[in-house]
């Protein structure tokens, strides 16, 4: 049994009071006004140095308090950095490059998350350059040699990258590589706030926000349950190779790596036509830059069997080709994680590495990605507390009411408060009868086309052109939004969003046929970065920071995907945590984007939970906002 705090549970899941002066009220000019503590640590190298494994200890700490005077070292482990955090006691935010890194090590150090806040150059960097940068140019390297402030000292920095242990490396050299890092980091903040309007300092405050709480996130883990994990390998590996032999009956054995023998299998004796699509306003078969028929997964996806023995081709095509993807991203890790090191999966957040500003996810010692799971794998995963549930919220068609806000679009507004079935009505288009009439093989088919054109997708069959033409038609707040996008970028070459992040495309360009360059990215950028680099994340933030006050906390956060927010939750304290994850993805979402941007959604906000002994098992109680 948990030594759950019975009178935590007795707290108002509306208290606001306890919650920090930066989330209530953020004012983001804190980092121009306000006393940094500028801090690199030095560690062990095992694995990379990150303080998730037990085995790395930290060698020393620079930092510097205030923007003048000199840098300061404390050597020792962990346990031995009070004079660090009696400095962070008097200082108003803390500032670290990479800085999820060095808030771990804080932790460990003894520092309450919660009650710190963070700058991070990194990200400043990143959303500077809106969908600019590569994250091989945003190393402080990188950023620094840009603004023209010089490197980093590049013997220690060799001798780290090719592998050596720190602790062999001389003392002084680690101090004074430690040192110039500080140094160079508070040159590139300066350097930073001359370029920062206040508007898009608004931007690196709530990616820093969020910077914390996935500090936090990232040390607990993801628990597989072993057994129902070594039952679903078995049974899937039985399944794989019975359909590979299955596929070599029909295509005889080719090397269906090979794109020539593919391709001759598929056009010449199989005689499938070729995919055809629309490119500035012309049929065309798709083709590779060679001018050869395509083979890809999505090109497959789209061929149209005549014949019997085409149907049967792609049938056990597609269904190999699945088989082979769940073995080796998913259920060999899975297996092997299990049998290594009992079964806790830890992976990173990556805030700076999509064009989008929405995260990604890097798996540590199994690469398995926490952002993109089967569905129906989700149920191999269980509390690492004995007793515990899985809790899932998320935010209910949040991008379709997002876009009805961006683009002031009243039926879309009026659809998602209705709880108006879209994907039924896509179905209708695309098999041309009435919305009563469509089965739910049909609806659920039509999914994947149903909110293609809020992303710009224009391409397609005829019966897909068909539908995009009715979506453009039922939602004309959304193309005229669209069209208004598209026109600033080709005349600007760049998209200022709502809420201050800018994206640039100094490629764009209209041909002759009136197609715009860019045309899918201008459209689906806002949308997608609101919903979910925005506000889902703002939805984390707040849920950290009321489950990190509450004593003993009986649910601890453990993931966040896109449009959902994952917890450990303790049995008895269930519908409580219910009640938070609603409030977090409702009224709290609401709630942040007035008081850190000013914006006033015009969009009503709902969501689902999910508790259950496994993720996604249970279910779904859906939540609406009353505005």
């Amino acid at each position: 049994m948990s030594n759950l705090n019975h009178n935590s549970c007795e707290s108002h899941p509306n208290e606001d009071s306890t919650l920090p002066r930066w989330l209530t009220t953020p004012d983001a000019s804190v980092y121009r006004s306000g006393v940094p503590l500028f801090v690199d640590f030095e560690t062990t190298t095992h694995k990379k140095g990150l303080a998730i494994y037990r085995e790395n200890s930290t060698l020393m700490a620079a930092y510097r308090l205030g923007w003048e005077g000199t840098t300061t070292t404390v050597w020792g482990s962990e346990y031995e950095m009070q004079e660090l955090l009696d400095a962070i006691g008097q200082s108003d935010f803390i500032v670290a490059y990479n800085a999820k890194f060095d808030l771990q090590w804080l932790a460990r150090c003894g520092v309450e998350l919660h009650e710190v806040l963070v700058y991070d150059p990194l990200l400043a960097e990143y959303v500077i350059g809106g969908n600019r940068w590569q994250t091989r140019q945003l190393s402080l390297e990188s950023v620094a040699r840009r603004r023209n402030l010089g490197g980093k000292e590049s013997l220690v920095s060799a001798l780290i990258k090719g592998g050596n242990d720190t602790r062999d490396i001389p003392q002084e050299w680690l101090e004074r590589y430690c040192v110039k890092d500080v140094d160079l980091m508070i040159e590139v903040m300066r350097d930073q706030l001359v370029d920062i309007s206040p508007a898009l300092m608004k931007v690196v405050y709530a990616r820093n926000l969020l910077c914390t709480a996935l500090a936090d996130i990232e040390t607990e883990g993801l628990q597989l349950d072993e057994a129902a994990v070594l039952y679903e390998l078995e049974h899937l590996e039985a399944q794989h190779e019975r359909a590979e032999r299955e596929l070599n009956l029909v295509t005889g054995g080719i090397n269906l790596n090979s794109r020539q023998q593919l391709a001759k299998f598929i056009y010449e004796t199989l005689g499938f036509g070729e995919v055809m699509e629309q490119r500035r306003g012309k049929w065309v078969p798709r083709r590779t830059d060679g001018d050869e028929p395509k083979t890809d997964a999505d090109t497959l996806d789209r061929l149209k069997p005549d014949t019997e023995e085409q149907r049967d081709f792609l049938e056990k095509f597609a269904r190999t080709r699945e088989l082979h993807n769940r073995l080796s991203k998913y259920m060999r890790k899975f297996a092997d994680c299990c049998r290594e090191v009992g079964g806790v999966m830890y992976g990173r957040f990556n805030q700076t590495q999509t064009q989008t500003h929405r995260l990604s996810s890097t798996g540590l010692d199994y690469t398995t990605q926490y952002q993109n799971l089967p569905r129906e794998y989700k149920s191999l995963f269980k509390a690492k507390r004995e007793g515990w549930l899985m809790a899932e919220a998320d935010g209910a068609q949040l991008e379709f009411r997002v876009a009805g806000h961006l683009c002031k679009d009243e039926q879309v507004l009026i659809d998602a408060s209705t709880n108006f079935d879209v994907h039924r009505y896509t179905a209708s288009v695309l098999h041309n009868k009435a919305e009563k009439d469509v089965t739910k093989a049909e609806r659920n088919g039509a999914k994947a086309n149903t909110f293609k054109p809020l992303y710009g997708g224009s391409s397609g069959t005829k019966q897909e052109q068909a539908y995009y033409a009715a979506f453009k038609a039922k939602y004309p707040g959304v193309a005229r939004t669209q069209q208004a996008w598209i026109d600033q970028v080709l005349n600007t070459k760049r998209l200022v969003t709502e809420w201050g992040l800018v994206y640039y495309w100094p490629d764009t360009t209209m041909d002759r046929s009136g197609y715009v360059r860019n045309t899918t990215a201008i459209c689906n950028y806002p949308v997608q970065a609101f919903a979910t680099a925005e506000m889902i994340p703002m939805a984390v933030v707040y849920l950290w920071h009321r489950l990190k006050r509450i004593p003993n906390a009986p649910a601890v956060l453990v993931n966040t995907i896109h449009d959902s927010i994952i917890a450990e939750v303790h049995p008895e304290w269930a519908e409580e945590y219910r009640a938070l994850a609603q409030q977090a993805l409702t009224a709290d979402m609401r709630t942040g984007m007035k008081a850190l941007y000013g914006i006033d959604l015009l969009c009503q906000l709902g969501c689902g939970t999910v508790i259950g002994p496994k993720w996604g098992d249970g279910e779904e109680i859906k939540f609406e906002e009353v505005l």
